[in-house]
């Protein structure tokens, strides 16, 4: 158990190496996700992930996403789920999703999201998870909110930790 709480103590300044590079980072619109169509990159929907508060044995991180669009945009959800936070180590090995700790319904919903509008998703980290990962470790954030034909609304956004 002390090898384990000496490890958790070095978590603040190794989430500080992790950030010292880019406290946020933008997504949308760069790398078109899977499921677009070939030549398509334009994303209505920018998403940006920011490191959030230490708490204790957790770390914050949020996922806002922006209606970038003119207009309002009808987002349509296969579940209760909005958003999702994975974090994966080398090789892109998944170590943790925060979506494999929760239950969502199964029931079809719609959002109207008003042009300029940013929607705020928070997820907190356990700190052994990011102590377990080793390498080249990254997070992403995802917003699974579908447009009309069922084309994604925003790119995954990937923070190198």
């Amino acid at each position: 158990m002390k090898a384990f709480a000496r490890k958790l103590a070095a978590v603040p300044l190794l989430l500080s190496v992790f950030s010292a590079s880019s406290h946020a980072i933008v997504g949308g619109g760069i790398v078109p996700p899977s499921g677009m169509p070939a030549g398509e990159t334009t994303m209505l929907f920018k998403g940006v992930l920011i490191q959030g508060a230490d708490k204790g044995l957790t770390q914050q991180w949020i996922l806002e996403v922006t209606n970038t669009a003119k207009t309002s945009v009808e987002a349509h959800f296969s579940s209760g789920m909005s958003a999702d936070l994975r974090l994966t180590g080398a090789g892109g090995v998944l170590s943790w999703a925060w979506s494999q700790e929760m239950m969502f319904t199964q029931a079809l919903r719609n959002q109207m999201i008003a042009a300029g509008q940013t929607l705020k998703f928070t997820f907190d980290i356990p700190k052994n998870k990011l102590l377990a990962c080793r390498g080249e470790c990254e997070l992403t954030g995802v917003f699974v909110g579908k447009g009309k034909a069922g084309q994604p609304l925003m790119a995954e956004v990937v923070q190198k930790l």
